[in-house]
C-alpha cells in the first residue's frame, strides 16, 4: 500500500512517540544528500528505517524525518564503542 507524506509522517510520530532515549539504535550517524548532492544533512546519535517507498529518519535530539527514497541517499554509520578505541 502507498502512503503519501502526511501518511509516512503520522507513521514515523507513531513509532517515535514509543522511542527511549537509551535505545542502542541511537549509537549511529545518519546522512541524508539531496538528489542533486545541493542539500546534506548529518545527524549524529540518529538511525534509519525504511519501508517500499520512505526512509524514516529518528533521531535523539532532532526529532524524526521523511523522505521519500526517491529524493534522497542515505548512508549511515555506526559509531564505534569509546572502550573499543582505547
Amino acid at each position: 500500500m502507498s502512503l503519501n507524506y502526511k501518511e509516512a509522517l503520522a507513521k514515523a510520530e507513531s513509532y517515535d512517540a514509543k522511542l527511549r532515549a537509551d535505545d542502542c539504535r541511537f549509537n549511529q550517524c545518519v546522512q541524508i544528500i539531496s538528489q542533486d548532492c545541493a542539500t546534506v544533512l548529518f545527524y549524529d546519535n540518529a538511525f534509519v528505517m525504511k519501508d517500499d517507498e520512505w526512509y524514516y529518519i529518528f533521531t535523539e535530539h532532532y526529532g524524526r524525518h521523511v523522505f521519500h527514497q526517491e529524493d534522497v541517499k542515505i548512508r549511515h554509520y555506526i559509531k564505534p564503542l569509546i572502550d573499543e578505541l582505547k
